[in-house]
């Protein structure tokens, strides 16, 4: 029998929230602090210490948003990947085939997962895992969706260029939510699993290794 889904990896927005509002707290409290003091001292100093100190906070806070907060966002990310590959990895078990994808979707992680242990298939969609018996699997099948890109030619401005540039991630992101490997079951409630994957090289093994289970290559528990 196959296992009941359970959600092994919550598909959490993923945002930047928590540090960016330690970002601004910091930079609002140093900046209020070095304003006040830049406001009492600049009277006296012929180099304007209050601008100075003000423009110097103004200049930490913009470095703060576009070059600290991206390096903890991807460092944050890669985290998150790598936490939720042990996950699957652990409820796999001692897979003897294992692959796992992810990405992006709304600031969402979306992760999927793909195993084979001996006995079932295992796979993981959009962090909700299954252990199907060999049964149960009615047929599968595989596809990679083409996305179309926009091109910019000539002269524009970066509110165009941001634009396209959304729009291209979203083609993108739309062609692989409808790529990947296609299990089809026989169970009402989720009557199909995906393993969310560009990758051919990665599909065409999983084609492969489910034909060899059909043919008694792979030996799957009955």
């Amino acid at each position: 029998m196959s296992t009941k889904p359970i959600c092994i990896v919550p598909q959490e927005r993923f945002t930047c929230e928590k540090i960016f509002n330690k970002i601004f707290k910091y930079a609002f409290i140093t900046c209020a602090i070095l304003v006040a003091f830049g406001a009492l001292t600049g009277r006296n100093t012929p180099f304007g210490l209050g601008m100075v100190l003000g423009t110097v906070t103004i200049a930490s806070y913009l470095i703060g948003i576009f070059v600290v907060l991206p390096i903890l966002g991807i460092r944050e990310y890669k985290k998150r990947v790598k936490e939720a590959r042990k996950a699957f990895e652990r409820y796999a078990g001692n897979a003897r085939y294992l692959d796992f994808d992810e990405d992006l979707f709304d600031y969402s992680l979306i992760v999927s997962g793909i195993a084979y242990d001996g006995h079932s298939i295992i796979v993981m969609d959009k962090g909700y895992a299954v252990k199907l018996d060999r049964a149960d699997i009615r047929s599968w099948t595989w596809r990679i969706e083409g996305y179309s890109t926009t091109q910019i030619y000539g002269k524009s401005d970066i509110v165009t260029s941001m634009k396209v540039i959304g729009a291209n991630r979203k083609s993108y992101l739309d062609s692989l939510a409808s790529s990947g490997f296609f299990i089809e079951v026989a169970d009402i409630d989720n009557p199909v699993w995906q393993f969310m994957s560009c990758n051919e090289r990665v599909l065409r093994r999983w084609d492969e290794i489910l034909r060899q289970i059909d043919e008694g290559k792979l030996a799957v528990a009955a």
